[in-house]
């Protein structure tokens, strides 16, 4: 046979299985299904803004193949705010979304009362639902700084201030939100940050045993600098509380 003669219908056959095996919303989930957390978990905003990354969620079956087309319903907890579309902002009137091909779907939120906060997206019959988000919504003034072992516990604690020296500023009035890690921190592990020094008449820090995700907050009452110890690992940051 000629390459001229192939019979077009052996073609389309052909296009059509290539296509069967590229495109995720083919594929047939094996057994159970599952609705895991994605993105997004364990942030901070400050009040009135919107989080850095959306809430994403995503569903496969057993084997982490996606499954599109479920539907996903999504509301707030604890905190008020206004659940907005991803990608697009607008304010969701019904809160439902649908997974795409890949099985991915998301949320924002506009932030409207500071405080400590859950993002909840359930999708019936599907293993793993609700799945929940945590978020912490602070004041303008607030200073919200995550610390983890440098490497594993007890590795000393590492301030992640933005240019990673440890050293902390925040504005008097505002109040530090000091994060223990997160989710994925081994839950085994243990941190007290305490001051060793402390400006004049200033209040001590001391957080007592933190677990991970756990957040200590600490107002300053008067201007001037803490020194920052791990007392349990080790590892020194600073805290500077500035006049506004």
């Amino acid at each position: 046979m000629t390459k001229s003669s192939i019979p077009i219908s052996w073609i389309v056959a052909g296009l059509m299985l290539g296509a069967c095996g590229s495109d995720p919303a083919l594929l047939t989930p094996s057994g159970q299904t599952y609705l895991r957390l994605y993105d997004g978990n364990d942030q901070y905003v400050r009040l009135g803004g919107k989080p850095q990354f959306p809430f994403k969620v995503r569903v496969t079956d057993a084997d982490f193949r996606p499954v599109p087309n479920v539907e996903i319903r999504w509301r707030v907890e604890v905190i008020e705010g206004t659940l907005l579309s991803d990608p697009g902002g607008q304010p969701l009137a019904n809160p439902v979304t649908v997974t795409d091909q890949l099985g991915y779907s998301s949320v924002s939120l506009l932030s409207s009362a500071a405080g400590l906060g859950n993002v909840v997206a359930t999708a019936d019959g599907h293993i793993g639902s609700p799945a929940t988000f945590t978020l912490t919504v602070v004041h303008p003034l607030d200073v919200y700084v995550q610390f983890w072992p440098d490497f594993e516990c007890p590795g000393p604690a590492v301030f992640l201030t933005p240019d990673r020296s440890g050293d902390i500023v925040i504005t008097l009035g505002g109040t530090l939100l000091l994060q223990y890690g997160n989710f994925w921190l081994d839950h085994r592990c243990r941190a007290r940050i305490v001051s060793v020094s402390e400006p004049p008449g200033g209040r001590k820090f001391d957080s007592d045993s933190m677990v991970p995700s756990e957040v200590y907050r600490f107002t300053p009452n008067v201007a001037g600098t803490w020194q920052l110890l791990d007392a349990l690992n080790g590892g020194r940051g600073t805290l500077t509380a500035r006049i506004p």
